[in-house]
């Protein structure tokens, strides 16, 4: 910025020298030297823009590499990894061969594998909601998972690189089952 004032200042005075020199009188000279100035302040902005930008593009590059450092060195402290919601459980587990077994007296139990997809085990909230695990019927009636069934969910743990089959049980359901809800993802019931 104090280049650009010096510059500017110096382009002034030889616009000015300029003038009083010229033999077309004081108006012309003072015409020249401001078109003289005004040449000088746009050229002297445009490198200061290019510079700055330079500096901006290397100090966000910069700031983002330390970024990722810093998310990696907290990675590596972490002993397990916590799904508590959609993206997490996308993020560390895949969940497949999701299916319904009716049981006796309007009971139902959803059976799924959930693969870790990570190199450290992974476990689900222990803080856990009701409202994590359900299962919709045709007509969209929610169903909640049994309490032993929610309390087994916040004590699951599955190893790194490797799978377990987890099982939920869903009381008073009068209609067959065709959703379930897990951490808001929702996945089709076979039979």
């Amino acid at each position: 910025m104090k280049k650009l004032v010096l510059f500017s200042s110096l382009a002034l005075m030889i616009g000015i020298s300029t003038a009083q020199e010229k033999s077309g009188g004081f108006k012309e000279g003072f015409k020249m030297m401001t078109e003289s100035v005004g040449s000088s302040v746009k050229e002297g902005w445009d490198v200061t823009k290019e510079k700055t930008s330079e500096l901006s593009k290397d100090a966000k590059e910069g700031l983002d590499k330390a970024g990722d450092s810093i998310m990696n060195k907290i990675d590596d402290m972490q002993k397990s990894y916590e799904v508590s919601d959609a993206d997490s459980l996308h993020k560390y587990l895949t969940v497949s061969n999701v299916k319904i077994n009716a049981l006796d007296n309007n009971r139902y139990s959803v059976s799924a594998i959930l693969k870790n997809i990570t190199k450290k085990p992974v476990t689900f909230n222990r803080k856990m909601k009701k409202l994590e695990v359900i299962a919709l019927d045709a007509d969209g009636i929610a169903h909640f998972a049994t309490k032993e069934s929610l309390q087994e969910s916040r004590e699951l743990v599955v190893p790194a690189d490797s799978g377990i089959k987890m099982q939920w049980i869903f009381d008073d359901v009068d209609s067959g089952l065709t959703i379930f809800r897990l951490f808001d993802v929702n996945f089709s019931l076979e039979n």
